[in-house]
């Protein structure tokens, strides 16, 4: 499930489900492919201020694998 929490142009902070996509595996690569892919289809690939998930490993590599790509 990926969500995003922002600020709308009323300026009150807004909760949207973005997708239900299903990841190939749970591999932090995998993980990117599906939460780039969404984030190019809403057009905020520069956009991202956090991510928030559990502290499972390939969690550990998606976030390495962002700020990568984000530099």
């Amino acid at each position: 499930m990926i969500c995003g929490h922002f600020i709308n142009s009323q300026e009150k902070l807004t909760n949207a489900l973005l997708s239900l996509r299903t990841v190939a595996s749970y591999s932090g690569d995998e993980q990117w492919n599906t939460l780039l892919s969404v984030l190019k289809d809403y057009g905020i690939t520069r956009k991202l201020g956090a991510v928030i998930s559990d502290n499972y490993t390939a969690n550990d590599k998606l976030c390495c694998t962002i700020s990568n790509w984000l530099l």
